[in-house]
């Protein structure tokens, strides 16, 4: 029975079992891979991504192909975004990080430059509430991403196919 499989599928063509898989092409896996290994790795110096993040990130990429990525990611940053915010609330620190975020804003947009310090007197202390993690894990966005963008069908509304 194998030999009769391998024989099939050596006559196969390459692009028919990519059709069968909805997989895309060899060039699209690679660009998808290489753009999201990058934006990863632009991750972890910018904002301390975690090195497993990192690899979801290009496999997702290599899996879905440069063209599908992006509705993937739009919606998986909006769903870190609230994540994030929704945490900072919760340990009551939402004010304090706006007020920097504010502040920075500020600065560049008027002095053209970003070395104010960020630590004013009415911060919350270590003890008033829990010490928040440095790294937002990027798993369960993306997983949310994932299936919200195949539910929504934001690759079409994107313009980039059916």
């Amino acid at each position: 029975a194998l030999n009769v499989l391998a024989s099939v599928l050596s006559r196969i063509h390459a692009d028919t079992a990519t059709r069968w898989l909805a997989a895309p092409g060899l060039s699209q896996s690679m660009m998808g891979l290489g753009v999201c290994a990058g934006l990863g790795i632009v991750g972890l110096m910018v904002a301390r991504v975690g090195g497993g993040d990192i690899k979801l990130l290009a496999a997702l990429g290599a899996m879905l192909g440069l063209a599908q990525i992006g509705s993937v990611m739009i919606v998986a940053l909006g769903v870190a975004l609230i994540y994030s915010l929704l945490n900072l609330a919760l340990f009551g620190r939402l004010n304090f990080v706006t007020r920097i975020i504010a502040m920075r804003a500020l600065e560049v947009v008027y002095f053209r430059r970003l070395d104010l310090p960020a630590t004013t007197d009415e911060a919350p202390s270590p003890e008033q509430s829990p010490r928040l993690h440095d790294t937002v894990p990027m798993a369960i966005p993306l997983a949310i991403g994932l299936i919200l963008a195949e539910l929504l069908h934001l690759q079409a509304w994107m313009g980039g196919g059916a």
